[in-house]
């Protein structure tokens, strides 16, 4: 995928590839897939063989907010349907840079809201988020909590992409990330972001006021490039009262948890995710 997520090679050619890369990753059977739409938006529901209670996840997906849809995050959302027993709605939010900031943000809030008119209550609602999708799901989470409507269950954000500005020491973004080459963050901020606004707790919620966040989830590998990010995020959450369980994971890439039908390693951060929720919504500290 890493020569693919460049900024020579043409946009149009990127989408496609992430694209293709959805529908060849390894998947579990079992689950169904179908189209709808989250208000205004269109969106893919991933449904588990069996479902464990009323809870329903509102996934995000990754691609530098210029790339991605459901389709290229379909094996993810599918393992996440099958290992919490739940729902996965995708909601094909506007891409840059044909919509810059904040429209996606504003996408992502709105499909959260139409998720709630069709009747689920928010405390069964986990927002989740790859990547770019990791920052849109908090960026969602700040703004219902600016608002002052009841907050949802828990935001799970994996490989987040959280901080525009790349405020880290320089040395972090030197990572070879297999998957995610450094000269495509700096692109993909540019396409979306103009650098005036970066700062706003909306394209950068690894910068914002974390207190009052409903329960944290942050994945990582140790090998992708925004692992020092996700630390940083974890902690400030953490500082800031939010209860947080982090994890990073030996050796591990940029999203790695779609990969898990292939790599071992991939399953068991899978199987600590589904955990890591359990303990988020009983009210535990682990990690």
């Amino acid at each position: 995928m890493k020569p693919f997520l460049h900024p020579r090679v043409p946009l149009p050619v990127q989408r496609c590839h992430l694209e293709l890369t959805g529908r060849l990753i390894p998947r579990p059977p079992g689950t169904r897939r179908g189209t709808l739409r989250l208000g205004r938006i269109p969106a893919a529901v991933v449904t588990p063989p069996v479902r464990a209670d009323d809870r329903v996840v509102l996934h995000l997906h990754g691609g530098g907010y210029c790339a991605g849809s459901p389709q290229s995050d379909a094996a993810l959302a599918v393992h996440l349907a099958s290992s919490l027993s739940t729902p996965c709605y995708l909601p094909a939010y506007r891409l840059a840079p044909e919509h810059p900031f904040p429209a996606a943000v504003d996408d992502a809030a709105d499909a959260y809201a139409a998720l709630l008119a069709q009747g689920h209550r928010p405390e069964h609602v986990l927002l989740s988020g790859s990547s770019a999708g990791a920052a849109l799901a908090l960026a969602v989470a700040l703004r219902v909590r600016d608002s002052g409507r009841r907050p949802p269950a828990a935001v799970m954000a994996l490989s987040p992409m959280a901080d525009l500005t790349f405020s880290g020491p320089p040395g972090q973004y030197r990572v070879d990330d297999p998957v995610l080459p450094r000269r495509s963050l700096a692109y993909s901020a540019d396409l979306y972001c103009p650098p005036r606004l970066r700062g706003r707790p909306s394209a950068s919620p690894a910068l914002a006021d974390l207190s009052g966040l409903p329960p944290l989830l942050v994945h990582c590998g140790t090998e992708e490039i925004l692992h020092g990010d996700a630390v940083r995020l974890a902690e400030r959450a953490r500082h800031s009262g939010t209860r947080v369980i982090f994890r990073a994971f030996p050796g591990m890439w940029h999203v790695f948890h779609a990969f898990a039908s292939v790599s071992a390693t991939a399953a068991a951060g899978l199987a600590a995710l589904a955990h890591d929720v359990t303990t988020l919504l009983h009210g535990r500290r682990d990690g």
